[in-house]
């Protein structure tokens, strides 16, 4: 099985895991149904943050807008569904996106305690 790496280069952007983001994926992962959790869903995951490295950029459709950031920035979210992973475009490393943590989701709304986590990493990465 494909697992995630801490970090990934491509052609447009650097994409880094935060400390224990990929905990949190299989953390994430112990959530989904065991008929669900296939080793697709790891590659998945893993394609399109690779896709997001080498092209800088992910359809809405997998890769929504979701809240604001203390800078007035935005974070976003990959979403490979029923998991998702949260992250934001660094403006204090250029060509690079964080991913703060995944969380398994049954819904679409984002949580005030992801947000609160998102907004912790990025205070931790972007000082």
């Amino acid at each position: 099985m494909n697992d995630l790496k801490r970090e990934y280069s491509g052609e447009r952007l650097r994409v880094v895991h935060c400390e224990g983001a990929i905990e949190s994926f299989r953390d994430a992962l112990t959530k989904v149904a065991p008929y669900k959790r296939k080793p697709t869903l790891v590659m998945h995951m893993v394609r399109q943050i690779e896709t997001l490295a080498n092209l800088g950029r992910l359809s809405g459709l997998h890769f929504p807008k979701e809240a604001e950031l203390p800078n007035g920035s935005h974070f976003y979210a990959l979403k490979r569904i029923p998991v998702r992973g949260y992250c934001w475009f660094s403006k204090k490393y250029p060509r690079t996106v964080y991913i703060s943590h995944y969380v398994f989701k049954s819904r679409d709304k984002l949580s005030d305690q992801d947000r609160h986590r998102v907004i912790a990493s990025w205070r931790n990465t972007e000082g």
